[in-house]
């Protein structure tokens, strides 16, 4: 049995023990004020924000007042190449967007940037959460520093640039494995169109890859009547049982969901 056992090390296997999580990967999505900025922020602290939505003001204070650490990143979105018109056969004309040398240099800059404030935030063993306010910024920044636009972008594109964002987030990931982090990436919303018809269905603006990333992911709501907010789950890996539930009130927040998510006693997440 032994010698079996020595065998199996030999070509690169490793008993496995169970071990406690320490940290969750959660991706919010919501329409504008639904509050994931407010949810984000409920996570525990010392956080690191990375602020690309500029909509702290008037809700961060709050959470100020209560004691928690927060240091603000702010992400800076170089100015987007404008649409241009140009005649095709004497008749047809045509919107294009050409690509701006200055933006992809500034958004090559800024991304750089983005991932030198992410590294020294994962390094310092302090800090509890990172907070990504929103990921659709940060997800256009990407694309803006690769391409030097962010529409008309051909499909086909992608497959050259989507490894290297997966990267990004697979870094994050492993630090929420490896080093008790939290991270945090909200995202806005945008139509779903059909045949370029717009439908009343809505999706997440942002990566598409975060499905298989994410251990929570979760839509903010609010209800028309009573106008409480609340996350309603479309994923928790940690307990599947959540899924499709809908958490308002004291109980839309990141330690009580984290909670129930995990098992853990709640102090672990405040």
């Amino acid at each position: 049995m032994a010698t079996a056992r020595t065998r199996l090390i030999d070509v690169g296997f490793e008993r496995m023990e169970g071990t406690p999580i320490t940290g969750l990967f959660v991706t919010t999505m919501g329409h504008t004020d639904m509050g994931k900025t407010t949810f984000g922020l409920t996570a525990p602290g010392p956080m690191l924000i990375f602020d690309g939505d500029k909509g702290l003001k008037g809700v961060v204070e709050k959470f100020i007042a209560e004691g928690k650490e927060i240091h603000r990143y702010s992400i800076n979105m170089p100015e987007l190449p404008e649409t241009k018109t140009i005649v095709v056969d004497d008749k047809k004309t045509k919107n294009l967007i050409a690509i701006d040398q200055e933006s992809l240099k500034a958004a090559q800059d800024e991304w750089t940037k983005l991932q030198k404030a992410t590294d020294a935030g994962l390094e310092d063993s302090s800090i509890r959460t990172l907070f990504y306010d929103t990921g659709s910024i940060l997800w256009e920044l990407f694309r803006l520093s690769k391409f030097g636009k962010t529409l008309q972008v051909p499909a086909s594109a992608y497959s050259a640039i989507n490894p290297e964002f997966t990267q990004f987030l697979n870094k994050l990931k492993k630090a929420t494995e490896e080093k008790r982090k939290n991270i945090i990436i909200s995202h806005k919303m945008r139509s779903v169109y059909i045949e370029d018809k717009k439908t009343s269905r809505y999706e997440m603006a942002g990566f598409g890859g975060l499905d298989y990333i994410s251990d929570i992911i979760g839509e903010m709501r609010c209800d028309k009547e009573t106008h409480e907010y609340g996350l309603f789950l479309h994923k928790c890996k940690p307990n599947g049982s959540l899924r499709w539930e809908l958490f308002t009130g004291d109980m839309c927040t990141f330690p009580m969901i984290a909670t129930m998510a995990t098992g853990q006693d709640i102090t672990e997440w405040m």
